[in-house]
């Protein structure tokens, strides 16, 4: 038993032949990209969090050792998570290459997006997305429901305009302050200043990232940075909102599309992945937890 769940009982074989197969499909996007690979894998109920830092490191130590590769990809599929495990993840990675791509099969949201900001490059498969980096607002008395910075701007940007509206006509009114009060009431007990600092540390994260990285090499690398980041933290219209490769380009990332061999065996690993969940991999820890999946795979192996 592992958390609250049953794990099934595994048959070794069909075990041993799962993570051959697996590592036949990484070690095809090794062969076609010539490089190492290390996967970043998060199933669906599994988020980035601090425990992580560790393992990412450990991973990558017991097999390079103090050895710092030319070029690395980094296969990341996340909805997201903690924005300081985030930070700290990226920067192990430059620890151990000098140029990190982020391929993305599918998703990358929320923190996997501020990883991708700490990419050298940036390259997404067949409709495959990034997404703002908000912060969730998650109340103690409902810890199943969630509000989400952007949309808390979103409301005050209408409590705003709503109350200029009523002054340009003359009209006196108590509604803003009663909008006012009800959104306290919504998140109530929530310490909101807090998360607005959380946002913050966010938005310090993403900018330092896109300078020391992927703008590193710009003559204006601290306002492209500082714009761009902006962009992403404060200014797209909602958490739900998905940058695919034209939304993503637009808003200035260096971003590229897989050519199609490419994606499609990419997606094929995370497929793969998502039929080892549960069975043979991304154990169930409590909490809406799950182990993350994270595995190097070194170009020498081909």
């Amino acid at each position: 038993m592992v958390g609250s769940e049953t794990v099934e009982e595994i048959d070794a074989d069909v075990a041993d032949e799962y993570f051959k197969e697996l590592r036949k499909t990484a070690l095809k996007i090794v062969n076609t990209r010539k490089r190492s690979l290390f996967v970043m894998y998060y199933p669906p109920i599994g988020s980035i969090e601090e425990m992580d830092i560790e393992q990412v490191y450990d991973e990558l130590k017991d097999n390079l050792g103090d050895k710092k590769l030319d070029d690395l990809d980094l296969l990341l599929h996340t909805l997201g998570g903690s924005p300081d495990a985030a930070y700290l993840i990226t920067q192990i990675l430059h620890d151990f290459s000098d140029n990190v791509t982020v391929l993305v099969p599918k998703r990358a949201m929320s923190a996997g997006t501020l990883i991708c900001l700490g990419a050298n490059e940036i390259k997404l498969g067949a409709h495959a997305t990034l997404s703002p980096i908000d912060i969730s607002l998650v109340s103690a008395d409902r810890p199943d429901d969630s509000i989400h910075l952007v949309n808390l701007d979103f409301y005050l940007k209408f409590v705003e305009h709503f109350k200029k509206m009523m002054d340009s006509n003359n009209i006196e009114t108590e509604a803003d302050k009663d909008l006012m009060v009800e959104l306290v009431r919504s998140i109530d007990p929530l310490d909101i200043g807090h998360f607005f600092r959380v946002r913050e540390l966010t938005l310090f994260y993403a900018r330092l990232l896109l300078e020391e990285y992927m703008f590193s090499g710009l003559r204006y690398k601290e306002n492209d940075a500082k714009e761009i980041s902006n962009k992403l933290v404060f200014e797209l219209p909602s958490h739900e909102l998905l940058l695919d490769y034209h939304i993503a380009r637009r808003i200035g990332l260096c971003v590229s599309e897989m050519d199609l061999e490419l994606s499609d065996i990419c997606r094929e690993l995370v497929e793969s992945l998502n039929d080892g969940v549960d069975r043979y991999l991304c154990w169930y820890l409590g909490n809406d937890q799950r182990i993350p999946y994270f595995k190097l795979y070194t170009y020498k192996e081909v």
